[in-house]
């Protein structure tokens, strides 16, 4: 008999031990999930305005200058879509779409298998292309910023683009990116072999895009490229495709150590 109440205490024990630390291991997941939500959705309201209100700007800018439109914003009109900075603009809508679906799909028990795909999009998504692209967006251009900023924003592109919408272009979209990259995490880590050669091709696409649109219009999106010879403008475009790389190394890398930790506490 008391050998028996003995096996019950060990087992209820071993039962609220388990239990314990489950709700430690999903607590990090439960709070982090309901503050990443409302950040996703703020921050994707944000971009949203962000892409119209620019778009707006320019077309406006350039109906009021009619014939007299200064060659910086012509070639902006004409070509923004080619813009490094957009196409990061247009992953983090992408990424942000992706991912306040994925939450409401969770916060709302829909089918397990519609869950299951929007993470796994999400995931591939931001730690493919998103994370990468917006550290280069970001470090490029602050970097060139700082050293001249005529190189890539002129000061005639401030009668369109205002300082609030500059950052709002190349620094907010650092906040969406470090959130996601903190939130807890166990589902949906990407192979960093197979999104290498993702990013790679991207990467080699938006460059042959950028000397397409030089050689059918003459024009150099970027002014930097105007003043470096073609060895300079291979060196240049081969250290971005290097630190893109490189960049997603990191991204990846942290997002696995979510793994280990979350194991850890098994």
């Amino acid at each position: 008999m008391l050998a028996n109440s003995f096996n019950c205490f060990n087992e209820r024990n071993i039962k609220i031990d388990y239990l314990e630390k489950k709700i430690v291991r999903n607590m990090p997941l439960t709070i982090g999930n309901r503050l990443v939500f409302p950040l996703h959705v703020l921050s994707l309201l944000l971009h949203g305005y962000v892409s119209v209100y620019s778009h707006r700007e320019v077309e406006r800018y350039a109906t009021l200058a009619e014939g007299s439109i200064p060659k910086m914003l012509r070639d902006l009109k004409t070509n923004r879509i080619f813009y490094f900075t957009f196409w990061t603009l247009t992953l983090q809508l992408i990424f942000l779409g992706l991912a306040v679906c994925h939450e409401l799909s969770e916060l709302l028990k829909l089918n397990l298998s519609v869950r299951k795909k929007l993470g796994r999009a999400r995931a591939v998504i931001f730690d493919t292309f998103t994370f990468p692209c917006t550290l280069l967006t970001v470090t490029v251009f602050w970097t060139v910023w700082h050293i001249d900023r005529e190189l890539i924003f002129p000061r005639e592109l401030s009668k369109v683009f205002p300082d609030w919408l500059n950052h709002m272009l190349h620094t907010f979209i650092l906040v969406p990116v470090i959130v996601e990259i903190l939130a807890p995490k166990k589902h949906n880590f990407v192979d960093y072999k197979v999104a290498a050669r993702s990013l790679f091709l991207f990467a080699l696409i938006y460059q042959l895009v950028y000397l397409y649109v030089y050689m059918l219009h003459g024009v150099w999106l970027y002014p930097i490229h105007e003043y470096l010879s073609w060895t300079g403008k291979i060196i240049l475009f081969t250290s971005k495709i290097v630190a893109l790389m490189a960049f997603q190394k990191i991204g990846i890398s942290f997002q696995h150590r979510k793994k280990k930790m979350h194991n850890k506490v098994k």
